[in-house]
């Protein structure tokens, strides 16, 4: 029998908050372990009932991008999903900086909401497309940080990963980098001069290592990470 995700919900609209239990008490692989209406229930609920995932609300009594920070800080193992009516940008990378896994729009279909928390659950980003657009648009336009120095011949340098055993290699953090900056795999390939097949390989390796399913997904992946400013 599969286990169960606990979920907790925080949103500070009484109707909204209760549409959204319904949704969700109607999965059998859900189940509601809390729902809070501020930051302060938040944290305190997480920290009491331990939940898989925390459905978020951005804008609320104490701030949902805040309430983020502390649970991620103090519970790391929790994933928060941040559900939002707005694609603000401010509200969109500081919720990525203070730890969130996901960003979605209200106004999308239940269906992508329960995929979302599953892939988070999973370990995986989730973003609704208005929002992976934005990421990339807004990596797009800063300026690129330094590549890094090339490597000795056979160590490789760990960072972290949602996969505590997987590594990326030097290498194909310049390729995250290069991705950021919306170059395609041939422009990759020819900035590295190395041939696009292998530029394609290294993609889907860094997918692969990654958990995630995208381009935009990877940039937030790095981001999290501090290997890529914005």
């Amino acid at each position: 029998m599969m286990e169960s995700i606990k979920l907790l919900v925080v949103d500070d609209h009484p109707l909204f908050r209760r549409g959204l239990l319904s949704l969700l008490e109607d999965t059998p692989e859900f189940e509601i372990v809390g729902e809070a209406e501020n930051a302060a229930q938040a944290i305190e609920m997480a920290e009491r009932t331990h939940p898989d995932v925390i459905l978020m609300d951005v804008i609320m009594p104490g701030s949902g991008i805040e309430a983020t920070r502390v649970i991620c800080q103090k519970m790391p193992q929790v994933k928060v999903l941040m559900l939002s009516a707005s694609e603000e940008n401010d509200y969109l990378f500081s919720a990525i900086d203070a730890g969130a896994s996901g960003y979605l729009l209200k106004e999308g279909k239940p269906e992508n909401l329960i995929d979302a928390i599953r892939q988070v659950n999973l370990g995986q980003s989730a973003l609704s497309p208005a929002v992976a657009a934005k990421v990339l648009q807004r990596v797009r336009h800063e300026p690129a940080a330094p590549a890094p120095a090339a490597p000795p011949p056979s160590p490789v340098t760990t960072v972290p990963t949602v996969d505590p055993t997987g590594t990326v290699t030097p290498r194909e953090v310049e390729i995250v980098r290069l991705l950021a900056q919306g170059l395609t795999n041939l422009e990759i390939a020819q900035q590295l001069d190395l041939s696009e097949n292998t530029i394609k390989n290294h993609v889907r390796n860094i997918l692969r290592k990654t958990h995630v399913r995208n381009r935009a997904e990877v940039v937030v992946w790095a981001m999290q990470r501090g290997l890529i400013k914005v």
